[in-house]
């Protein structure tokens, strides 16, 4: 059994297969006796059974659970189960993962919800749709050809996998051909397009956010490496001389990549999620869906008309003090995307001090401390590459933040800091308001206004 708590990793004890034992489809896993959930809002179950374990299930079928409501889900290779390790050992099953937390009305048959969540683009990804009478049977078709869609674009996109296009890209682009100039590459017109966002807005940002720091990535260990550093700091100066988007030529005409260094490679984790998530909205769309939300490990989301019964979709953003507790929370509508990037996402530890996976290319250093920015809006894609360079900007400089906001004058950001460890937050935008605390903090509340 594999058991998966909210930040990603794997927990593999003896003590929770116990829990399972005994339990059937005569006893199954029921909410409030053997699941608790402490959230206090809607939140999801997933399971995952290998061929060893199926036994304790006695079939294929098992109760999918909501904070509102039991439904049967069939399990799926892809599914698992959810664990917190918060309450690790403590008298439950466990406690539910919320991404994402869905105001609705009560569920009539109708309106049934239809929730997924599977493992891809190496993130948790929850699709949750909710039919009409007239597409109904179509819903979970709908949800599966997304999930296609994620995959396709995991393939394209992915810094992981070795066979992917960006990958294969990578590869032959950085080695110098026989006359010692590395060759053009022709890209896919999907890919050719991500790379041209991606440089749009390293010019723009003037280098705050760079798809090129993958090496500066790969040496601070958030990314796989044939050899692990003896000296780390060794290592990162080494990269640096990888890394500059400026090094990056595009032909338009002919639709290739030319890198005017040598072992460079372009990592765009900073737009790939937010693209996902609009292209799985989109195929729900497209195959009738007209309520519907795509959360790609909570960290880019969309929606797709409002929750039954609500004027959008309620969506808490994660306290960047652990990751987990609910801070702000804003209600997300139609076509509406929030992005955000936070120092609790990944992490590694260099000496006693934990940095994040978010490299700041102008020291070449992993950010430590507690900090994240979330954007709304409009577009998955932009609103996820906006959230780098707001991450590295001055705080409280309205200079700055008034730039970026003039040229995407739907945009809105939040973002929040623990000095101290008091949470502390900036709001600006066109629908800074939106944004709203939970009464939790003593800390200040600056506004930026920009207008």
């Amino acid at each position: 059994m594999d058991y998966r708590e909210t930040r990603g990793w794997e927990v593999k004890e003896q003590r929770f297969l116990r829990q399972f034992r005994g339990k059937s489809l005569a006893d199954p896993i029921t909410v409030d006796r053997d699941i608790v959930n402490y959230t206090r809002r809607d939140a999801v179950l997933a399971c995952h059974s290998t061929r060893s374990e199926e036994s304790a299930f006695a079939g294929p079928s098992i109760l999918f659970a909501t904070c509102r409501q039991q439904t049967a889900m069939k399990l799926s290779s892809k599914s698992r189960f959810l664990f917190h390790p918060r309450f690790a050992g403590k008298k439950l099953l466990f406690c539910l993962l919320f991404t994402a937390a869905l105001s609705s009305g009560s569920d009539t048959p109708a309106r049934r919800r239809h929730t997924q969540i599977r493992y891809i683009m190496g993130t948790l990804c929850e699709i949750t749709a909710y039919p009409t009478d007239q597409d109904k049977d179509n819903t979970d078709i709908a949800i599966n050809a997304a999930f296609d869609e994620l995959k396709r674009i995991d393939s394209v996109l992915s810094n992981w996998n070795p066979n992917s296009e960006l990958m294969r890209m990578n590869s032959a682009a950085s080695r110098p051909d026989v006359g010692g100039i590395r060759p053009a590459v022709t890209l896919s017109p999907e890919l050719f397009e991500r790379i041209k966002i991606a440089l749009d807005v390293a010019r723009d940002s003037q280098g705050l956010f760079d798809p090129t720091v993958g090496p500066l990535v790969r040496a601070w260990g958030f990314l796989p490496s044939p050899t692990k550093p003896q000296n780390r700091a060794r290592v990162v100066a080494a990269a640096r001389s990888k890394v500059g988007w400026e090094k990056v030529k595009l032909d338009t005409v002919e639709h290739t990549v030319q890198f005017a260094a040598p072992d460079m490679e372009i990592d765009l984790g900073g737009i790939a999620k937010g693209y996902a998530a609009g292209k799985a909205a989109q195929v729900l769309r497209e195959h009738s869906i007209q309520s519907g939300l795509v959360s790609l490990g909570a960290s880019s989301i969309t929606a797709i008309g409002n929750a039954p019964g609500a004027t959008g979709w309620r969506v808490f953003i994660r306290d960047p003090r652990d990751g987990q507790s609910p801070a702000p929370w804003i209600d997300l509508h139609d076509g509406e995307s929030l992005a955000t990037s936070g120092t609790y996402e990944k992490t590694v530890s260099v000496g006693k001090s934990r940095h994040s996976h978010i490299i700041d290319p102008r020291t070449d250093e992993a950010i430590g401390g507690a900090v994240s920015v979330t954007v709304l809006l409009d577009d998955a894609e932009i609103a996820d590459a906006l959230t780098k360079p707001f991450f590295m900007s001055p705080p409280r400089s309205a200079e700055y933040w008034a730039k970026w906001l003039a040229r995407f004058p739907k945009a809105s950001i939040i973002l929040m800091t623990a000095p101290g460890g008091n949470l502390e937050w900036i709001r600006a935008g066109a629908h800074a308001e939106r944004f709203l605390i939970l009464p939790l903090e003593t800390g200040r509340t600056h506004v930026a206004k920009t207008n």
